[in-house]
């Protein structure tokens, strides 16, 4: 007597764990390496990886505790022909994986100006090779700069701030990098100079408030060299507009001419009297 019956082959567990994986913030989930694949059960009749597959971050930003998964691991045969169908591929996650902050340097450009009482400078810190630009990456906010302090002088100290980096998405991810400010050493604030030694045409004349304005007491600040006619409505620096105003120049000149400090250390002050 024959038998006739209907039998099950069920598929085999096949385990792939995720390895652990170290990088520097790229803009990417990519994460090097690949899945750890366990027993095979058709090992004994030859089966083995067919494709090693890959792994990927669960997300691209920086930090400690990372989840990195595995996939696209397939077997094959000892004829090479695909059989992961038989096999149930169970992939389990590494949660140690680490992405480092990129580093990004923004430097602070030289610049110059005439002391306004101010730290202001102006342009913006030139910034360096964005880790992310690959994958679309670029500056958000491109920032500002300013002196260390107000005071004229030169080889003054120019510092850049304010630098935001956006996605290709537009969503701000400057938290995953170390931005380092370099600063300028080599900037200047020009002196307010008065006198009436100033080089000709003198163009922009002063006086304190203070005092009635006196034809014979006159400060001359330092010519515009590229103008060609006295301006009388000049603008005075907002730091200083309670302390001068500003005249046109007179034809005459000073004669012994005397000293005077000024209470201002960023001018240099003389007043001429007959």
């Amino acid at each position: 007597t024959t038998y006739t019956g209907l039998a099950n082959i069920n598929k085999a567990d096949l385990t792939v764990t995720a390895t652990q994986a170290t990088k520097t913030y790229d803009g990417t989930t990519n994460a090097p390496g690949m899945g750890i694949v366990g027993a095979i059960a058709g090992a004994g009749a030859g089966e083995t990886v067919k494709r090693k597959g890959s792994q990927v971050y669960l997300d691209k930003n920086a930090g400690s505790g990372k989840t990195v998964r595995a996939s696209g691991v397939t077997i094959k045969d000892r004829g090479g022909v695909d059989v992961s169908a038989n096999y149930n591929i169970n992939y389990v996650d590494n949660t140690s994986s680490v992405i480092d902050k990129a580093d990004l340097t923004v430097t602070a450009i030289q610049t110059t100006k005439t002391y306004d009482g101010t730290t202001n400078a102006a342009g913006m810190g030139s910034v360096g090779t964005i880790a992310g630009a690959a994958a679309g990456e670029s500056v958000k906010t491109a920032g500002s700069q300013a002196f260390l302090d107000k005071n004229a002088g030169n080889n003054k100290t120019v510092r850049a701030s304010g630098v935001t980096i956006q996605d290709s998405g537009n969503a701000d991810v400057s938290d995953n990098y170390n931005i380092h400010y370099v600063d300028n050493i080599t900037s200047s604030i020009e002196s307010i100079l008065v006198g009436n030694d100033v080089p000709q045409p003198s163009l922009q004349v002063a006086q304190p408030l203070h005092t009635a304005f006196d034809p014979k007491s006159v400060f001359y600040v330092q010519p515009d060299l590229n103008a060609s006619a006295i301006n009388p409505s000049l603008v005075v620096p907002a730091a200083l507009q309670k302390s001068i105003i500003l005249k046109k120049k007179l034809p005459t000149e000073c004669i012994n001419t005397v000293d005077m400090k000024d209470q201002k250390p960023n001018a240099s002050v003389k007043t001429c009297s007959d």
